[in-house]
């Protein structure tokens, strides 16, 4: 039902429970439909906490590891 209310020919739809399992889902879809390698993220922004959205993390302190 949401795939018919939205503009252009989507086929799939999937739910997140967090903002996290979002980034990584987007970040994911995007790799593949564009067949690139590399993403732009925000300066400053906290985009989660899954491997994928710590990698568009400028935040050194939220990359690194507690026990570091």
């Amino acid at each position: 039902i949401l795939a018919d209310l939205t503009p252009g020919n989507l086929k799939y739809t999937f739910f997140t429970n967090s903002g996290t399992e979002s980034v990584e889902g987007a970040l994911k879809m995007a790799l593949l439909a564009t067949g690139r390698r590399t993403v732009i993220a925000a300066v400053g922004g906290f985009h989660g906490k899954s491997l994928g959205s710590l990698s568009a993390t400028s935040k050194y302190e939220t990359k690194r590891n507690k026990n570091d």
